[in-house]
């Protein structure tokens, strides 16, 4: 009776009036050892939702993941916790669903990745991002190869950032992702990639930093032996103000 009562307010669009008479039926079960039915919890959380009260809807999912895991809930709980400023708990909660294989979408599989770069732990980000771009949950598509990108590189793995930064770099529009692969090149000492790569950055134009792409080709020029070709890119790096400074000591060097 209590939970139709419950029930009843819920259809009447009155959630206030959901709390008691639900958790009274829930206290009540617990007190005769019958089983709580997961819909009483749904209402709980529906009438607390409404009021804001995001502690009582934590207590509420934080039920209902260990009764019922299902993907929708252990969501919520992560959504939860961010709400309440918890980001271990967040992570958590939706590392969970991921461990179960309840995580399947583009969406969800970015969002754990990109949980992981947030929490310091971009490994593991980058797991799940190559392993749902290698499987085609995750979309083959800029944005996607430039996060794995990002996650190979935080974790020191500079070797692997190179090839999806690659990728990312042809299917973009602009040269940015191109001038970020020449500085990639330049830190791992493969010169004629690094200059490759900086004259497409170039090409392409819309640059961040024009300069630096500058100086950047004229670094690897340098260490190429390409001396002649490294002072034109340095003077060109010398036109502006960000890069001027450097571009001029790196000049009076070649000389």
């Amino acid at each position: 009776l209590l939970a139709l009562i419950g029930t009843a307010y819920y259809q009447m669009e009155q959630p206030a009036k959901i709390v008691a008479p639900i958790e009274r039926a829930i206290a009540l079960a617990k007190e005769r050892d019958i089983t709580v039915k997961e819909q009483w919890w749904l209402l709980l959380r529906v009438a607390y939702w409404e009021q804001d009260n995001y502690k009582k809807v934590k207590e509420i999912l934080e039920v209902l993941v260990v009764g019922w895991p299902k993907k929708e809930y252990w969501t919520q709980l992560s959504g939860i916790y961010f709400e309440l400023k918890d980001e271990p708990r967040q992570l958590a909660a939706y590392e969970a669903a991921y461990d179960q294989g309840l995580l399947t979408s583009n969406g969800e599989l970015v969002q754990m990745g990109q949980l992981f770069l947030q929490a310091e732990a971009p490994y593991k980000g980058a797991k799940v991002l190559q392993s749902g771009i290698e499987s085609g949950k995750i979309d083959r598509n800029v944005r996607n190869l430039r996060l794995l990108s990002q996650a190979y590189q935080l974790s020191r793995e500079d070797r692997k950032a190179i090839g999806p930064l690659k990728e990312a770099a042809g299917m973009s529009d602009d040269g940015e992702l191109y001038a970020r692969l020449a500085n990639s090149y330049l830190n791992l000492s493969q010169y004629a990639n690094c200059i490759d790569a900086s004259k497409k950055a170039l090409s392409k134009g819309g640059l961040k930093d024009t300069g630096n792409a500058h100086l950047v080709k004229g670094m690897c020029e340098f260490d190429s032996k390409k001396l002649r070709s490294a002072k034109a890119s340095f003077v060109n790096a010398a036109k502006y103000d960000k890069t001027k400074k450097y571009a001029r000591s790196w000049l009076e060097f070649v000389k």
